[in-house]
């Protein structure tokens, strides 16, 4: 699939920026912030881990309002790393046998990783949140070959943004891209999502354009997608360009003001936390 030039923006965002409103969202987030801070509550695993789980998935929809809706990328930023906290903290949580699949690795969860790239956190914390989501304990024992292959790309692009050994992430890719081509159906989209990790550890620039644009075409296609903006490609776009390569896609879901590496500090944004504090705290 080759695609010359893509629209600078989508109808859906268009239509969803005429008509959504955040209040429903920030009511959820005041809801379950105190559901952590009710003093009588015992903050059983799995009551904190589900509140935790719920404010990420709230803070994740927070950061498309600021960036899409008004235009404020420093707010964006930050709902994406509160959102990337909160599934870190869940995955960090010691008693896991009473967190469900919270924590499990999946689509749902990388896209916190993904969030914590682009939101410029710091190494430290990405090292962390990255061995955290890689845990076996963590990760889906599934029979089906493409599922296997896709979690495989996903843990490349960690190991990838951790700045991890190059002949390792390449062996893993190219055998999760091998995987899915011998496969006589897959997600329209798969494949050059492998190809972009390809293309960064090469520094082809022209191949990069070229699949970053089919990667958001078929996003964009993609009726199941549950995201406005298309955070693997913006996060893949700067990993590129803090390895030196030139990117230039400017669209609304995946915005160079997004992709272009930054400096943020977080020490001193309020994050969600327990009544009582995390039990590694205590």
């Amino acid at each position: 699939m080759s695609v010359k030039k893509l629209a600078k923006t989508t109808k859906r965002i268009e239509d969803w920026r005429a008509n959504w409103e955040p209040s429903g969202v920030e009511r959820s987030i005041v809801r379950w912030l105190d559901k952590l801070g009710e003093t009588e509550n015992p903050n059983t695993p799995r009551m904190c881990c589900g509140a935790l789980s719920t404010l990420a998935g709230n803070y994740r929809i927070m950061a498309e309002y600021w960036q899409l809706h008004r235009g404020d990328t420093r707010l964006c930023k930050e709902n994406m790393y509160r959102a990337a906290w909160c599934q870190w903290a869940v995955c960090r949580w010691p008693d896991q046998a009473g967190n469900g699949s919270f924590a499990q690795f999946n689509g749902a969860r990388m896209v916190y990783f993904w969030g914590a790239v682009i939101a410029d956190a710091d190494p430290g914390f990405l090292k962390e949140f990255g061995d955290l989501l890689r845990r076996p304990e963590y990760q889906p024992n599934f029979k089906i070959k493409a599922v296997n292959a896709g979690l495989s790309g996903y843990r490349a692009f960690i190991a990838l943004a951790l700045g991890e050994d190059e002949a390792v992430i390449r062996a893993q890719v190219e055998q999760a891209l091998a995987d899915l081509e011998s496969l006589k159906s897959v997600r329209k989209g798969a494949p050059v999502e492998l190809r972009i990790l390809l293309d960064i550890l090469n520094g082809d620039e022209g191949a990069l354009d070229e699949h970053l644009k089919e990667s958001i075409s078929y996003e964009r296609s993609n009726r199941d997608r549950y995201n406005l903006m298309d955070w693997h490609a913006i996060a893949c776009a700067k990993i590129a360009m803090r390895r030196g390569m030139k990117v230039e896609l400017d669209t609304e879901d995946c915005p160079l003001s997004l992709s272009r590496p930054a400096e943020m500090e977080y020490s001193g944004l309020e994050l969600p936390r327990p009544k009582y504090g995390f039990p590694w705290e205590r």
